[in-house]
């Protein structure tokens, strides 16, 4: 929760491989800032963010994976971009709650400076869709601890 990614192009990924540990049951992914420039060049890759699994001994059958209040933004070369729930073959039967994230990543978020380059670029200004785009969830402060206003934000930078 709470965090501030940028500059890469694979953003959340869960692996279970080995079969005496216990599999994850409960994965949440709120209120993340997700910043990616694309892979100029790269055809054959994509920018990806969501959940995959496409290495071990069993299914997460019986897991709930929640993703809400999460702003995606590439403002270029993101043809590629997208989410993702299941990449992989082992994550069936797992349970997938999403909402209140960003829907077109292209969309500017109207961060303080753009191109965002320190964290505090990262804050939406006013009139920004991030704010109070969000829905409940267990995460009362932002990045910077500033408290969660009733209208809840999306990102990990609340305006």
């Amino acid at each position: 929760r709470n965090n501030i990614v940028s500059g890469t192009t694979r953003f959340a990924q869960t692996h279970y491989e080995d079969a005496s540990m216990p599999k994850p049951t409960r994965i949440h992914m709120y209120n993340n800032t997700l910043y990616s420039t694309g892979n100029p060049g790269y055809t054959s890759d994509v920018t990806w963010w969501g959940f995959t699994s496409d290495h071990g001994p069993s299914t997460y059958s019986g897991s709930t994976f929640e993703v809400k209040n999460n702003l995606y933004y590439c403002p270029s070369n993101c043809a590629g971009t997208y989410y993702s729930q299941d990449v992989g073959s082992y994550l069936s039967g797992a349970t997938f709650t999403t909402s209140n994230n960003s829907s077109n990543v292209a969309t500017s978020p109207s961060f303080t400076v753009s191109p965002p380059s320190v964290l505090s670029d990262f804050t939406p200004q006013s009139g920004s869709y991030a704010n109070g785009a969000g829905t409940a969830v267990p995460v009362w402060s932002d990045f910077y601890g500033s408290w969660q206003p009733s209208a809840r934000d999306i990102g990990a930078v609340i305006h």
